[in-house]
């Protein structure tokens, strides 16, 4: 209600073009900017065309006064488009994970790709194998995936992302496990890795 882009109305025709025909004068719209520079609508439908004023009317009375008593925004973050989501690589991705302000991963179908905002390029990491699940350990410039079709959990160093040919190292005593998530726990001396199997928690490994 505080964002600036809220408004309340009503719609015509050409807006609702699948709508019943009876139900369009009982249809209003809300619009949000979801994040910063795109607008979002979302359509309502009230049981009566008298109802629907209701809502429209009180909505919009509530956001004028709002905006007049200058409520502090509490928002903590606010959303942006960083990739355009008509990529296919993006409309694939199953997971992510951010590296730096100028860095994400994804984890897709195709494998791995390290998405470089500032140059606005996507670079695939790795054999192409499919990654279910992934997470970035900063304090070993480690990331640990779930690759493949048995699974595997896998570590591959941070600077596999610049480029360079980097072996991905296979964690063992994983064999025949079908794995769902991960987690990490690390200290100065060790790294253990907890697993997700079918409802339990396992460490997989000590490194």
């Amino acid at each position: 209600m505080r964002d600036d882009q809220f408004e309340v109305s009503t719609v015509r025709d050409s807006d609702v073009i699948h709508a019943n025909k009876k139900d369009i004068p009982c249809i209003f719209r809300v619009t949000t900017s979801s994040m910063v520079g795109v607008r979002h609508h979302t359509l309502m439908l009230a049981d009566t065309e008298n109802e629907k004023t209701k809502w429209v009317v009180a909505l919009n009375e509530l956001h004028r006064i709002l905006r007049r008593n200058k409520l502090p925004n509490r928002q903590i973050f606010s959303a942006h488009e960083v990739v355009d989501g008509s990529v296919t690589l993006i409309k694939n991705a199953v997971c992510g994970t951010v590296i730096d302000p100028d860095r994400l991963l994804l984890g897709a179908e195709e494998g791995l790709f390290c998405v470089d905002l500032d140059n606005c390029e996507i670079a695939r990491i790795g054999d192409g194998k499919k990654i279910v699940c992934l997470e970035y350990i900063s304090e070993e410039q480690l990331i640990m995936v779930i690759a493949g079709r048995q699974r595997q959990v896998k570590l591959v160093p941070v600077r596999a992302l610049g480029g360079e040919d980097v072996e991905w190292i296979k964690v063992s005593g994983q064999d025949r496990v079908e794995l769902r998530a991960l987690r990490c726990s690390s200290t100065e001396k060790l790294l253990q890795i907890f697993v997700l199997c079918k409802g339990l928690v396992f460490i997989l490994s000590d490194i």
